[in-house]
């Protein structure tokens, strides 16, 4: 009878709604101790927060062996099976540390005033074939790796004005994923799930000219494109290159590299897509590019690669 009174008066039962009531206040305190937290990050000095977040790596190191077992491995494939094992824990650990500053520099983006964001990072190479993309009203994918500190980096590029997406890696919906996905929207990044409603939406926005930024540098989803990748055969995604394809969105290869305290921001200049008549050999052939250009980075500053995910099959 009360179930059917339940049903008759369109009310959830008292179960199902102290539940969602208490889902609501704990988002809500979620929010609150996140921008709390971003707030306090912002006022620390910044050579002070760095030093917090480099503990915190080494605490990490210490308390993940699976992510450190991932992270060493990749690592491998970059420098060598034959080199110093001492060299690669060395690397290694400074990768975590890395990617605690990269957290510290995500919390601090969403009350950073947008110019001293800017004032931070040296632009490499130019925004000339975006802009020029922009004024023909076609899209852009911005492809980038997990390199230096990519998630605040790239906030430059709402910043500047362009409509623009990313995808949220499929990381789960635990507090610390959650909070990551609502810094990497705090300055205009529209937050897309990695699904098909997502990809429809993707390319509609890329159909209306807009931006999108997307990461390369590991098949999330199990369901990419072999190509060679530091000299060993594995899968990379393929979403950026099918988008650019399918739309007539211009591609592009930004890296991000950590110098200290302050950033570059590398703008490689855009692949050339298609041409072969062959829609899966025009896919092969861009992704390829693709891993040659992330290659070559992340050679240069392999401690700075925060990928704690195989990246290689075993």
């Amino acid at each position: 009878m009360a179930e059917g009174a339940n049903e008759r008066q369109g009310r959830e039962p008292k179960g199902v709604v102290a539940g969602s009531a208490a889902a609501a206040d704990r988002a809500r305190l979620g929010r609150v101790a996140l921008s709390l937290a971003s707030r306090f990050a912002v006022a620390l000095p910044l050579p002070l927060g760095y030093w917090v977040a480099d503990r915190l790596g080494d605490l990490y190191y210490r308390a993940a062996p699976g992510q450190r077992a991932n992270l060493r491995a990749n690592l491998r494939r970059v420098i060598g099976a034959g080199a110093d094992p001492v060299r690669e824990e060395a690397l290694a650990r400074r990768a975590f540390r890395h990617s605690a500053r990269n957290f510290c520099d995500l919390l601090r983006v969403r009350h950073l005033p947008a110019a001293t964001l800017a004032g931070q990072v040296t632009i490499i190479g130019s925004w000339e074939a975006a802009e020029a993309a922009q004024a023909r009203g076609t899209g852009v994918v911005f492809v980038f790796a997990h390199l230096g500190a990519f998630d605040a980096v790239l906030q430059l590029i709402p910043l500047r004005g362009y409509r623009a997406s990313t995808v949220g890696a499929p990381a789960g919906t635990g507090p610390l994923h959650q909070a990551a996905t609502a810094l990497r929207g705090s300055r205009g990044f529209a937050v897309e799930a990695a699904t098909a409603g997502g990809l429809r939406r993707l390319t509609r926005a890329l159909r209306r000219g807009e931006v999108l930024a997307l990461a390369a540098d590991r098949d999330f989803q199990g369901t990419g494109v072999p190509v060679r990748f530091f000299g060993a055969e594995t899968t990379l995604p393929g979403g950026a290159v099918r988008l650019a394809l399918a739309t007539g969105a211009t591609l592009i290869v930004v890296i991000c590299r950590r110098h200290g305290q302050r950033h570059t921001l590398t703008i490689e200049e855009p692949l050339a897509l298609g041409g072969s008549g062959d829609p899966t050999t025009d896919l092969h052939r861009g992704v390829a590019e693709i891993a040659a250009t992330l290659e070559r980075h992340i050679r240069t500053s392999p401690e700075q690669w925060a990928m704690f995910q195989r990246v290689w099959p075993e």
